[in-house]
């Protein structure tokens, strides 16, 4: 049986006994969806999270100011809405604007609200050991929060597997990964380089076989924006 196949047989006896299945989802309500726009964004998981981050810096813009900076920040936000919009079913209008109005809300509060300063973290991550084993990471990053897809085998002769994703905020160049839901906390840091990333796991509660840890650096493989598996 080979990797793709060993993946599939895991990934659905994991879904059962687990119930994976981590989507992005944006600031607002899908089901209640009108817009073109909207139906986009939905259907986006680099455009939901950027929606998240949208909405994230705009609650920080407004907090701590005075009711007429809200007012304003409010009022300027109604007029993006319009302009983003216009953009209809366009996603790569809807990211660029999305992305300027992220910009300038953060502007607005730098010195309250600092973005974090890594960038670029989006990408295939591949480490390939002896014996067939190895590490494969997926990354989408949308402003701070990054969403990830981790699998990692043994190699010989058990090959058992493990895999997992889900989403962690980067500080600088680097995030923490955290979970309770497989019966204890189970911690993946994650520390970005120009070309790798060290992957490390705290503890052994991650739901991967036995013998397998979430250890290791991975080289970057491609830049482009990952396609997720369901």
């Amino acid at each position: 049986m080979n990797r793709k196949q060993l993946r599939v047989v895991f990934c659905v006896a994991q879904s059962f006994a687990l119930g994976i299945g981590v989507a992005a989802s944006p600031s607002f309500e899908c089901a209640k969806a009108t817009t073109k726009t909207e139906h986009a964004i939905c259907a986006s998981d680099l455009l939901s999270l950027l929606d998240q981050d949208m909405a994230d810096a705009y609650h920080v813009a407004r907090a701590g100011v005075g009711t007429g900076a809200k007012k304003q920040i409010s009022k300027e936000q109604i007029s993006w809405i319009g302009r983003r919009n216009a953009c209809g079913g366009d996603s790569n209008c809807i990211e660029a604007v999305m992305r300027d109005r992220i910009a300038t809300l953060r502007g607005k509060n730098a010195h309250r609200a600092p973005a974090g300063n890594a960038d670029g973290v989006t990408g295939t991550w591949e480490y390939h050991g002896p014996s067939e084993s190895g590490m494969w990471l997926m990354t989408l990053q949308a402003g701070n929060e990054v969403r990830f897809q981790l699998e990692i085998n043994r190699g010989a002769p058990s090959y058992n597997m493990g895999w997992i994703e889900g989403t962690f905020s980067l500080k600088g160049s680097s995030g923490v990964f955290r979970s309770s839901e497989y019966g204890g906390e189970c911690a993946i840091k994650f520390e970005f380089g120009e070309s790798t990333v060290s992957v490390g796991q705290e503890g052994y509660e991650c739901p991967f076989g036995h013998g397998v840890h979430a250890d290791g650096t991975l080289k970057i493989k491609s830049r482009k924006t990952p396609e997720f598996s369901p």
